[in-house]
């Protein structure tokens, strides 16, 4: 009795006299460690059976509604500052798809919500800044399961609680029927599913660095408010402006004000409407690019569709976001700062906005387009390109600089890191001039989106850096013929790849040439069918009753057909199928990403049917 009443009294004599001077608890200390678990109820098999099912030892009742656990926690440190905190996240887990958030990197998901019903989720909220993140994010679910460890930085202010949960949703997991082990956190495999997070290190943030909102909801401006938006109209349609602070998750050193404005339709579409987002040049502003869609002819691809919502962002009020987070040749610095494979964080930016725009205005998700002129073309590569779970097509007038989507995109000299796995890209049209100096590096950008497979619609001729498409038209008549706002981000597309209809490239030997160019121009296709086990889809030429070009249009062309964005035919890495086109037929095997490619197919304006099944 006396020993606990010397504890008690000690304890007082802390509180009451000596509080002022005791220290505030180490930040992250209670965080360090924690796990999520999800025990099976049964112990390991001997030989475990691929794609095995096992309960949940969570269970003491309602499966649907007893899955799953919180715990909550107080990250430490002191109430006013804020931390940068380095997490490292370790475990075996299943699969788990997340819609409305930010993908960063392979697995961590920023915000948005479980977009499965039946998969384990784990799940770190913060109270202040308030956000939350998902840690087992993949692009589809299924019987797997697979070891995460990897790092993430995040912000946590001092004294916030920490809230760390898991939902099994059914009852049933994906065992660990690989028996997976994660050295120096679990040596001996289980049966069930866990994840563990370390704290690497917490380091103060500086005073004045930008700090989220505590909500990220861009705010509703007049046009009285905004000074630069003085006499702002676009014809016969709404406008509105809005302006916002900064997201953590962005990595804004300091805190910034940015704008955008967005256009509604002037006859809204019945049902969900397209989106058509704009970048502009580096002589322009979020202002002066709206006010470009007064008159034809000026910056025609700033132009939306009268039945578009249109999205315009601005990257000129800050300098910091300069060439949409880009790079070119002509500026050293720029090439400095913002290499590498990372975004910076206008781009995320840019993301988050377009992603706010489908949500309050419910655009189809399938229906979202990216275009930009010169500085706005480079933009809309090295954004567009990397984001093709967002945009289904994207076109670039004149692009200042193909850089930007060399280094995101990890084109050689580059190459990607470790572990990061890129969407399928959207369909890409690109036109630029061999006499516009903007337009170096064209020839290695052709040439890596040949070698990658990826979609490519390439014209050329002497039109030099032009914004006016009639007048481009006059040196290449092919700039407006393909339909990219007739892609859809929920059907399959065709590749085109080492097609013997394509002109030669004048890059990088040959700039003074006069002749106009193509890079499959002519090629088409139309969806029949995709279901697990089979796809079809019609492939042809354009005729010259279809097109009216000075081109010569080919009447046969051969080509490497490569199938993207396939949504139910799932081919696994190495796995064979059967083939026909027309009178011919055989077998391919996917490439290492699960691609398929059938070689050298025989292409004319008579459309023939290309089927390929399990």
């Amino acid at each position: 009795m006396k020993l606990r009443v010397s504890s008690i009294l000690a304890a007082l004599f802390c509180i009451t006299l000596i509080a002022p001077v005791c220290q505030a608890a180490k930040p992250g200390a209670e965080l360090d460690g924690f796990r999520w678990s999800f025990p099976s109820t049964e112990p390991m098999p001997e030989k475990p059976r691929k794609g095995a099912v096992c309960k949940s030892a969570l269970v003491k009742g309602d499966p649907k509604t007893i899955d799953n656990f919180t715990e909550t926690r107080n990250f430490g440190g002191d109430k006013g500052k804020r931390y940068k905190v380095t997490l490292r996240f370790r475990g075996v887990v299943e699969p788990m798809m997340y819609k409305g958030g930010v993908k960063d990197g392979e697995y961590f998901y920023i915000g948005g919500q479980p977009n499965n019903g039946t998969y384990n989720t784990y799940k770190l909220e913060i109270s202040s800044p308030k956000s939350y993140y998902f840690l087992n994010r993949r692009d589809r679910v299924g019987h797997d399961v697979f070891m995460i460890d990897y790092t993430r930085t995040i912000e946590i202010d001092g004294g916030a609680t920490l809230t760390m949960s898991g939902d099994g949703q059914n009852g049933k997991m994906i065992a660990n029927f690989k028996k997976l082990t994660i050295p120096g956190v679990q040596e001996k495999p289980s049966y069930g599913q866990f994840a563990q997070v370390n704290v690497i290190s917490v380091k103060e943030v500086a005073p004045g660095a930008a700090k989220a909102s505590s909500d990220w909801a861009p705010a509703k401006k007049s046009i009285a408010d905004v000074p630069n938006a003085k006499g702002l109209a676009v014809s016969g349609r709404t406008l509105e402006i809005f302006q916002h602070g900064v997201k953590s998750q962005w990595g804004y050193e300091k805190p910034q004000t940015d704008s955008f404005v967005v256009v509604h339709p002037k006859i809204k579409p019945k049902g969900a409407a397209p989106l058509y987002v704009v970048l502009h040049s580096a002589g322009h502003d979020v202002w002066s690019c709206v006010r470009c869609t007064g008159r034809v002819g000026n910056h025609d691809i700033y132009h939306s569709p009268d039945n578009y919502y249109a999205l315009y962002v601005d990257c000129r009020a800050n300098r910091g976001d300069w060439w949409w987070g880009g790079m070119h040749a002509r500026d050293k610095n720029l090439t400095r700062m913002n290499s590498g494979g990372a975004p910076r964080p206008v781009e995320r930016r840019v993301i988050d906005t377009v992603k706010w725009a489908i949500e309050k205005y419910q655009i189809d998700p399938n229906r979202v387009y990216l275009c930009g002129n010169s500085m706005g073309g480079s933009g809309t590569l090295g954004i567009g390109l990397r984001n093709g779970d967002i945009f289904a097509a994207i076109k670039a007038n004149v692009p200042a600089g193909v850089e930007h989507a060399s280094h995101r995109m990890g084109f050689p000299p580059h190459s990607l890191a470790k572990g990061v796995k890129l969407p399928d890209p959207p369909v890409l049209i690109d036109y630029s001039a061999p006499n516009d100096g903007w337009s170096r590096g064209h020839g290695r950008f052709a040439k890596a989106m040949n070698d990658r497979k990826y979609s490519l619609h390439f014209y050329w001729g002497p039109f030099g850096h032009a914004n006016n498409h009639a007048q481009i038209m006059k040196v290449n008549d092919l700039i407006n013929s393909f339909d990219w706002l007739g892609v859809r981000k929920n059907e399959a597309y065709a590749v085109f790849t080492n097609a013997s209809g394509n002109s030669k490239l004048p890059w990088p030997d040959n700039l003074s040439d006069q002749a106009p160019g193509q890079i499959n121009a002519f090629f088409r296709w139309k969806n029949i069918a995709d279901t697990k086990d089979n796809l079809a889809m019609s492939i042809f030429l354009l005729s010259a009753k279809e097109l009216k070009t000075s081109f010569e249009i080919p009447k046969e062309a051969t080509a490497d057909v490569s199938l993207r964005r396939v949504q139910n035919l799932k081919a696994r890495p190495g796995e064979a199928f059967k083939w026909t086109f027309g009178a011919a037929n055989g077998s391919v095997k996917t490439d290492p990403a699960g691609l398929i490619t059938i070689r050298s197919l025989k292409i004319t304006a008579d459309p023939a049917t290309l089927t390929v099944n399990r």
